[in-house]
């Protein structure tokens, strides 16, 4: 038989409909299955209910098990627990001793340690994407010899030994950029999230043809190729001279 705390007060008498009169326990795992939020009248009451006996008692650790003066010996709804854990209100439960749950715990108001969950919800995606050509970006990292190509820093070491760089299309395939090496620069993690996101990316773009121009003329003589089409990108950016 499980152990039964004593209550000084009644449950809320609207709030009756949460209480289940049989002795019968649920595991972790069963409460886990009312895993989605639910922000019903029913369930609020059930919620302000655990905070009004989680001050009574003094503490956070709310007894599953409860011995009401009017309706006797309850225990709380395991569905109920389940959409309070969905919706912040309680930390994820674990078995006890006898393998059910026999106490929930109140989430403190700024606990930030435990925030996300364990079975996060599958969302399907749908949408267009570029093939890119890993020939083009393997080239493009044997031109930066493991220096980001815009500020000239070392990328980090990998485990295999090779130098970490991000290899970025300066004008958007998206935005009918080509899949060349005259379009992609070798990028240290900080300055590709820059060109994405940052409040300089226009001026970062420009920047970027004119040193991968550099680049591709400096590859290309070293090769022995003498010629270089100029000015590939001047449709697509404002690059000054």
């Amino acid at each position: 038989m499980p152990h039964y705390q004593l209550l000084s007060f009644d449950i809320d008498e609207g709030s009756w409909n949460f209480l289940r009169l049989s002795e019968d326990g649920f595991s972790a795992a069963k409460i886990l299955r009312a895993n989605q939020p639910n922000g019903s009248g029913r369930q609020q009451r059930f919620e302000a209910e655990l905070s009004r006996i989680a001050a009574h008692l003094n503490s956070e650790n709310i007894p599953v098990f409860l011995h009401t003066p009017r309706r006797g010996r309850v225990h709380l709804d395991w569905g109920c627990i389940g959409h309070a854990i969905a919706n912040g209100v309680l930390e994820r439960p674990r078995n006890g001793p006898s393998g059910q749950v026999e106490y929930v715990v109140l989430r403190s108001s700024d606990a930030i340690d435990d925030i996300g969950t364990d079975t996060p919800t599958r969302v399907n995606r749908s949408g267009v994407a570029y093939a890119r050509d890993p020939k083009i970006r393997e080239a493009v990292k044997i031109r930066a010899a493991g220096k980001c190509e815009y500020c000239g820093q070392p990328g980090f070491i990998c485990s295999d030994g090779t130098a970490y760089l991000e290899c970025h299309h300066i004008i958007a395939l998206a935005n009918d950029g080509q899949d060349r090496m005259t379009n992609v620069i070798a990028l240290c993690p900080g300055d590709h999230r820059e060109a994405h996101f940052g409040k300089r990316r226009d001026e970062l773009e420009k920047e970027m043809v004119r040193k991968v121009m550099i680049a591709e003329r400096a590859r290309r003589e070293s090769n022995g190729q003498t010629s270089w089409i100029e000015g590939m990108h001047a449709e697509k950016t404002n690059a000054e001279p």
